[in-house]
C-alpha cells in the first residue's frame, strides 16, 4: 500500500484522536525544527506569477522579529516526518487559517516532554509578516 505525503499535523487532531496516524509520534517521536521562518499562501490576495502571469495566491513570509530562529514543532515517524500545526495568532490570521506550532525559547523543554497544554495559545509569539514581491 502507497504511503501519502503528509506535511501538517493539526495538533488538535492528534491530540484527541487515538487512531490519528501520529498518536504514537505525538507519544514518543516529538522533534525540533530550527527555521528562520515559515512562508503560507494568503487565503484570497493573488499576484500574477512571475513564470506565467497567470494569478497565483500570495505569499507571506512570517519571521521572528528580532531574526532569531524559530523552533516549530514536528513528528516524524519511520522515515515520515510532519510540522504540527495549530490556530493562527493575530500576525498569520490575516493571511492563513493555520501556522506552524512555533515555540518560545523556553518552551522547546515542554514539547520534547510531551506538555501540550501549555502549548496550544500561540497568542503570544511574536511574529512578523511580509508579502513577497
Amino acid at each position: 500500500m502507497e504511503e501519502r505525503t503528509v506535511f501538517n499535523t493539526r495538533i488538535e487532531t492528534a491530540l484527541r484522536s487515538e487512531g490519528s496516524m501520529w498518536a504514537e509520534s505525538f507519544a514518543r517521536r516529538r522533534c525540533l525544527v530550527p527555521a528562520r521562518g515559515f512562508y503560507e499562501s494568503h487565503a484570497t490576495e493573488t499576484v500574477p506569477s512571475e513564470r506565467t502571469g497567470r494569478p497565483v495566491k500570495r505569499q507571506y513570509a512570517f519571521a521572528a522579529p528580532d531574526g532569531a530562529p524559530l523552533l516549530l514543532a514536528g513528528v516524524h515517524d519511520r522515515g515520515r516526518f510532519s510540522l504540527v500545526t495549530t490556530e493562527p495568532n493575530a500576525a498569520v490570521a490575516p493571511v492563513h487559517n493555520r501556522m506552524p506550532l512555533a515555540l518560545e525559547p523556553g518552551e522547546a523543554a515542554l514539547w520534547l516532554r510531551g506538555v501540550y497544554e501549555p502549548l496550544l495559545d500561540r497568542g503570544a509569539v511574536r511574529l512578523t509578516a511580509r508579502p513577497e514581491r
